[in-house]
């Protein structure tokens, strides 16, 4: 559709009192198609998405899609950063202190895991595998306490 035809360009960005904007709302709401939707209008209006933007609480989209362990989400966000040449903020941290890597070691896969680490290394981006959230867990203690093999395997190569 042809959006600029009808006048009907929106502010993809715009935040509310809590700092939530259409992206990031779709992502707290793990809807993959909301976000394939506004990535597409964003594409066809030449409107980028501020796609590192955090809401009051710090919450990001990457981050809420690792929480989420959203495979599909994740792997959306970063095609459409890479499109743009945007680079992801991936250690950045929640009002907990939470960040992309230690989420994806707090799922039941290591794919996201696997997914940041390559994009990381990509980008030349060095991650906070050490880091420690304000409970006190690492991305490594996540893992183990979890009895998760695979992530485990990842962060101590």
């Amino acid at each position: 559709m042809n959006y600029t035809k009808y006048n009907l360009i929106q502010d993809l960005n715009e935040k509310n009192k809590e700092g939530l904007y259409p992206l990031l709302q779709a992502c707290y709401n793990n809807n993959i198609e909301m976000t394939k939707l506004l990535i597409n209008y964003s594409d066809s209006t030449n409107n980028i998405l501020k796609i590192n933007d955090k809401d009051r609480l710090g919450n990001y989209p990457l981050l809420k899609s690792c929480r989420f362990a959203n495979i599909k989400l994740v792997k959306l966000l970063i095609r459409y950063a890479n499109k743009n040449n945007i680079i992801l903020k991936v250690n950045e941290r929640d009002f907990r202190g939470d960040f992309p890597i230690l989420d994806a070691c707090n799922t039941r896969t290591s794919k996201i895991l696997e997914i940041l680490m390559k994009y990381a290394d990509k980008n030349r981006i060095a991650l906070e595998l050490n880091g420690i959230n304000d409970y006190g867990y690492s991305p490594l203690m996540l893992a183990s306490l979890f009895c998760r093999n695979r992530p485990m395997k990842y962060l101590i190569k």
